[in-house]
């Protein structure tokens, strides 16, 4: 991973259709973004909610500060109907004067059926689950240590667990059938984003897929 990093993750470079589609989201910006809340979202909740944490973590020899946030972004129909529920984890450094001049990376595994769990807990959250490298790892209770492979150093990012798996939940009539296929999949992760971007004012940051 050590060597992945110095080679430089090769992220495939989202692009979006013109300031017309952030007007159509926007919102006000909060103050921060921050960490994963000790309880799972209310599960009766339609609403979107977020937890905001502050963090230090040392990645190649140089303390970086950072907010967690954990939250949830609702997603809606043509009907104004909420549909679904999309949590994520975001990670963004926090002594950032200009933040569009900061990247921003969106995280996920995709589905049907798969959350962010792998990519944020075992290879690029700033903190990560201990395992044995090319061995067999015990079973439970794991220990969770600073990641020195996190990409926080070079961009914020954003753990996002697609509508069905992780945190993240289906709403509405048409359930499963409205998000579980190759183009919905690929639509709902593309309003998660576009919302997220307006939501936290990031639409003049570099933005990159992984």
């Amino acid at each position: 991973m050590t060597n992945l990093r110095k080679a430089g993750i090769v992220f495939t470079l989202l692009t979006f259709a013109g300031s017309g589609a952030a007007s159509a989201f926007a919102q006000a910006s909060p103050a921060g973004i921050g960490a994963p809340p000790a309880a799972a979202p209310d599960a009766t909740s339609t609403k979107e909610e977020s937890s905001v944490t502050d963090h230090t973590i040392s990645v190649g020899g140089k303390s970086i500060s950072y907010h967690a946030t954990a939250g949830t972004i609702q997603l809606k129909n043509a009907a104004g109907e909420a549909t679904a529920l999309m949590y994520y984890t975001a990670y963004t450094k926090s002594d950032v004067k200009e933040m569009s001049q900061r990247p921003i990376a969106f995280l996920y595994n995709g589905g049907p059926g798969s959350s962010s769990v792998w990519l944020h807990m075992g290879a690029f959250g700033p903190r990560r689950v201990v395992t044995k490298d090319g061995d067999y790892t015990p079973p439970a209770p794991y220990q969770i240590a600073d990641n020195a492979n996190t990409l926080l150093d070079r961009t914020d990012m954003v753990f996002i667990d697609m509508p069905g798996a992780g945190f993240s939940r289906i709403l509405g009539k048409d359930k499963e059938k409205a998000f579980w296929g190759m183009d919905q999949d690929a639509h709902a992760f593309e309003r998660f984003i576009r919302r997220f971007l307006s939501k936290y004012d990031r639409w003049n940051s570099p933005k990159y897929l992984f």
